[in-house]
């Protein structure tokens, strides 16, 4: 197979599967959501595969220089025009639902700075406390053994100095 062929396939194929996946998301979606912009999306995306079919159809049954006529043309041009007016009206209500939604939020769930700070502040400090909990745990069970002889006690005692040595991370905020 030559390049010419590979790129002609890929500019083929590529456009088919984008809208075949495209509708699959949006149908989806539509199915989960029962919001109207996935409907109007889909529709309009199938449009796209029509239009797509289409134009391979033509291509394949008029063969090399044998006239197309020109009501195919404006069933495309229609089809294009009907996909193009659909992809922008099923985006806006898209859109206009995300915008509701977001300020239909209240303030107090957003996350503002000061509160993000004090949110990472509380984790980094459960983190550490979490980190010394567990290395004196593991000093206990180094110590007690199963025999009950402290073998392993001294190792485990170097680990939690090192772990209670290590100087605490900067904050930055």
């Amino acid at each position: 197979m030559t390049l010419d062929a590979v790129a002609y396939y890929t500019l083929l194929i590529t456009p088919f599967l984008v809208h075949l996946a495209m509708l699959t998301l949006q149908v989806g979606a539509y199915r989960r959501d029962r919001h109207l912009s996935f409907l109007v999306l889909s529709v309009a995306t199938m449009c796209g595969v029509i239009i797509l079919i289409s134009t391979f159809a033509i291509r394949w049954w008029s063969g090399s220089g044998m006239p197309v006529s020109s009501t195919w043309y404006v069933a495309l041009a229609s089809a294009l025009l009907v996909q193009g007016v659909l992809t922008v009206w099923g985006t806006a209500s898209l859109f206009q639902s995300y915008g509701a939604l977001a300020a239909a939020v209240p303030q107090s769930v957003q996350p503002s700075g000061s509160r993000l700070k004090t949110a990472i502040a509380a984790l980094i400090s459960s983190v550490r406390a979490a980190r010394a909990n567990f290395a004196s745990v593991l000093a206990v069970q180094s110590r007690v053994g199963d025999t009950g002889q402290s073998n392993a006690a001294p190792a485990a005692e170097a680990t939690h100095r090192r772990i209670r040595r290590k100087k605490p991370h900067r904050r930055v905020w």
